[in-house]
């Protein structure tokens, strides 16, 4: 049974719809790496955080909409996130995360095709 490497794609859109404002929709999407280095997923659009994927033809693994008031949407500028696993009791487990990627999608920018 092959555990990894994983690669992890996470996007947080912020609705765009005037009705909607304040609403921000997360996606997830969760590879595993056919090699140890990742060679399969390095240089593609998986990996190109400056161009929004394409959920249309790989639907996320995850997703959720968030809706802040008007309150809490203008105090919106940090984004913290983690990793955690469940496993079993007396059981260990680490994790590497590497080629961390952060970017901000324009609305100009282009999708993958």
């Amino acid at each position: 049974m092959n555990s990894g490497p994983w690669a992890i794609r996470i996007e947080v859109m912020r609705n765009t719809l005037e009705t909607n404002e304040g609403e921000y929709i997360l996606r997830t999407w969760i590879r595993q790496c056919e090699f140890e280095d990742c060679r399969n997923i390095i240089g593609t659009f998986f990996q190109d955080t400056r161009v929004e994927f394409n959920i249309n033809e790989i639907n996320p693994h995850l997703m959720q909409t968030v809706a802040l008031d008007s309150t809490d949407n203008p105090r919106f500028d940090t984004f913290i996130f983690g990793f955690t696993s469940a496993i079993a009791l007396g059981a260990s487990q680490s994790a590497v995360i590497d080629n961390f990627q952060l970017s901000f999608i324009r609305p100009d920018d282009p999708v993958e095709p």
